[in-house]
């Protein structure tokens, strides 16, 4: 299968505009002293787009990424990526298997249906959203608004297995201030919420920027018909100093609970796909770029009904245009039976990974 992707990235360069590129990454977990993977994976992927001459701001543009993983549990090769967007005046079509995303907030998205975003992954910069086979149409209105229907199809994976789902969006920008609204039908989810079912989803997003003081704000937000549920977050942030960035959020998560003792297995499913229990976080980050080459963040998930939390710190360094590094630590704390108290005893008091990244 590599092979034939191979020679039809060759066909698809030499007649169309485009590139080519191959991902190489080796990365070391450790959990309190103890190595508990080495794994090794490349992602090649490719890009071409044709113009068409005969009709006016038109664009053909085709894209995939074939994946490859080796570890101690898995060797597997999988196609991460395939889709076709077309494009004509003010419509853009985009259908294949690739990458869906709503919302405004910075950690977490309640108006993402299409996802599961574990906790941490806006900390990292080798995470990537899961791409699902579907169908997007989106109609590009006056003043950069635009309405956008979209159709997933079945999906499932190791740590994620939903139903189809569909949703619309409109988004809106006026007085300086980003504005979404949605509609969208939720699919029965069998991983890693075992027990969330069907159901009609309404939620919206504002993003803006306060006056004077420079601070951006937002605030994105959901509910659930089916089971009469509400789940949002609320953030501000701001760079100074030029070099210094601080993020803070406050996570309502309508799914959770607020008291420990009510901790299930299903909620010790959850922990393994690093999917947040309790029902109230704060979420804070501060964030240094030295330079274009080095930049180092801290960062803490607090659930503040049972008070325990984890702290963490990643940095990159790319050393040139083609090589980066990354460096990951985090430790856990509360008290027995509390959410990171639980999380410490799956993946042990503390964990470093290291990241080798190589692109040609």
């Amino acid at each position: 299968m590599k092979k034939k992707i191979i020679l039809l990235s060759v066909f698809m360069l030499i007649f169309f505009n485009g590139f080519a590129t191959t991902s190489l990454k080796t990365k070391l977990t450790i959990n309190n002293s103890k190595i508990k993977n080495l794994e090794s994976t490349s992602n090649s992927k490719a890009k071409f787009f044709l113009y068409n001459d005969d009709f006016e701001n038109s664009l053909i543009d085709i894209e995939y990424s074939l994946y490859t993983e080796n570890n101690s549990k898995n060797n597997k090769n999988s196609l991460d990526l395939a889709r076709i967007k077309l494009v004509q005046n003010n419509i853009e079509i985009i259908f294949g298997k690739t990458r869906l995303g709503w919302g405004q907030g910075f950690n977490f998205n309640p108006i993402d249906i299409f996802n599961e975003t574990p906790a941490g992954s806006a900390f990292d910069s080798n995470y990537e959203k899961e791409a699902r086979n579907s169908i997007t149409f989106t109609s590009y209105l006056q003043n950069d608004d635009s309405l956008e229907f979209v159709y997933a199809g079945n999906y499932n994976n190791n740590s994620i297995s939903k139903d189809i789902e569909y949703g619309i969006r409109y988004k809106q920008f006026i007085f300086n201030t980003d504005f979404e609204f949605i509609y969208a039908k939720r699919g029965k989810e069998l991983k890693p919420y075992e027990t969330l079912i069907p159901s009609d989803i309404y939620g919206a997003s504002i993003k803006t920027t306060i006056p004077y003081i420079n601070y951006g704000y937002w605030i994105e937000g959901n509910y659930s018909a089916a089971d009469n549920i509400y789940t949002f977050i609320t953030g501000i942030d701001n760079y100074f100093w030029e070099n210094y960035y601080f993020n803070i959020e406050y996570y309502q998560n309508g799914y959770g609970k607020s008291d420990k003792n009510f901790y299930d297995n299903n909620d010790l499913n959850k922990i393994n796909y690093n999917i947040p229990i309790g029902t109230d976080y704060l979420i804070p980050s501060f964030k240094y770029e030295m330079n274009e080459l080095f930049s180092t963040t801290f960062f803490s998930f607090i659930n503040i009904n049972d008070r325990s939390f984890t702290i963490g710190n990643s940095s990159d360094y790319y050393y040139n245009d083609l090589i980066s590094f990354n460096l990951t630590e985090f430790f856990f704390n509360g008290e027995k039976n509390s959410e990171y108290y639980l999380t410490k005893s799956t993946y042990g008091d503390y964990g470093i990974s290291f990241t080798i990244t190589a692109d040609f």
